[in-house]
């Protein structure tokens, strides 16, 4: 199995992140009374949408999987990713189905008829494989985003989400939200900043991708995530899909 592709890092790759922070910004608010988390699972593997939807559902709850249409039925080194036949049923159980390129694209170099034709194309699939309601919402794969892929796509979907920490409250940038990650080696701060997101409001979403007993370095184990969701719900603050979190948190 070939090495998982891995963005640029060096210095250049550094001022292309601060630049897709600092600019084409789509101005939101987060409403000051809402204090609420989203579940989300990148690529996403057969085990988040097994082991990930039970744990929610066990929670009355319901998560985000962002989907690149064309990994369907492949395997890779989060193990084996998704069927069509599992997005139709989460779909039905009332999860939501976004977007994550066709193919799983840097977007940080991306030529905007590239990027919005990724988007096209894994719109098409989706709609091929039977799943009903359009993608409202993005994740850049790999958390890299441009200015230019953030002016392009903040026009097609209510929300973008990125991968820089923290609670999105306040003026935030629906072009580049805020995420947390879950891994097995997160678990102490992503409960930290579900305790923040109770002590002072604001929309927290994590993020992870496998949930197994020998997960990737981007995954997590079934009973970390259970964790994670129980340090939520014993909080008092509700989980809700990143379409649901959007109407309720955000106001422009």
């Amino acid at each position: 199995m070939n090495a998982p592709y891995a963005p640029p890092r060096g210095p250049a790759a550094r001022v292309d992140r601060w630049r897709a922070r600092l600019f084409e910004r789509a101005e939101a608010r987060v409403r000051r009374d809402v204090a609420v988390v989203s579940v989300t699972f990148d690529d996403f593997p057969r085990s988040a949408g097994y082991a990930g939807a039970e744990i929610l559902e066990a929670a009355g709850a319901r998560g985000t999987y962002y989907v690149s249409a064309g990994l369907a039925g492949s395997r890779n080194h989060l193990g084996a990713l998704f069927d069509p036949q599992d997005l139709i049923r989460l779909h039905d159980a009332g999860h939501e189905i976004a977007c994550h390129t066709a193919g799983h694209h840097d977007l940080a170099a991306a030529a905007d008829d590239d990027v919005l034709r990724s988007v096209a194309e894994n719109a098409a699939t989706l709609a091929a494989y039977g799943v009903k309601t359009a993608a409202s919402n993005f994740a850049y794969p790999y958390g890299e985003a441009s200015p230019a892929a953030k002016r392009v796509l903040s026009q097609r979907f209510d929300t973008l989400r990125g991968v820089r920490p923290g609670v999105n409250r306040g003026q935030v940038d629906r072009a580049l939200l805020r995420a947390v990650e879950i891994n097995s080696e997160s678990v102490e701060s992503v409960i930290a900043h579900v305790a923040d997101a109770a002590a002072r409001g604001g929309w927290l979403i994590l993020y992870t991708h496998d949930v197994r007993e020998s997960p990737s370095r981007w995954g997590c184990r079934p009973g970390e995530l259970t964790q994670v969701v129980r340090s939520v719900v014993d909080r008092g603050l509700e989980i809700a899909t990143v379409a649901d979190a959007a109407r309720r948190a955000l106001t422009r």
